[in-house]
């Protein structure tokens, strides 16, 4: 019996321990719910660079600012400009099969 009970704790805390990481992973990762809604908090012409600062992306760009965000489901997150000072030029979305929506029309 005490070999159970010591089974199952160990069970508990793995299990607690996987959802707590697995948290602040997905936590860290951008999504298109998190895109809606501070666009329609602000205003999709209204996303400014430090809207995103606090998820990881690439810094592809030369000459201009490109930055690429991947989303938690599999698509990518493109912010495009001239100026981190002002508002992005271009904004939008790659889904995985290529096709591209635009976030600041």
């Amino acid at each position: 019996m005490n070999k159970r009970i010591k089974l199952r704790w160990f069970l508990l805390v793995t299990v607690l321990i996987v959802l707590i990481f697995g948290t602040m992973v997905f936590m860290n990762t951008l999504s298109r719910t998190y895109i809606a809604v501070i666009g329609e908090i602000k205003g999709t012409d209204k996303l400014s660079w430090e809207d995103f600062d606090q998820f990881p992306h690439e810094d592809i760009g030369s000459g201009r600012y490109v930055y690429k965000y991947n989303l938690s489901d599999g698509g990518s997150l493109f912010i495009i400009g001239d100026s981190l000072d002002k508002l992005p030029s271009t904004i939008y979305i790659t889904e995985k099969d290529g096709s591209e929506t635009m976030i600041n029309k």
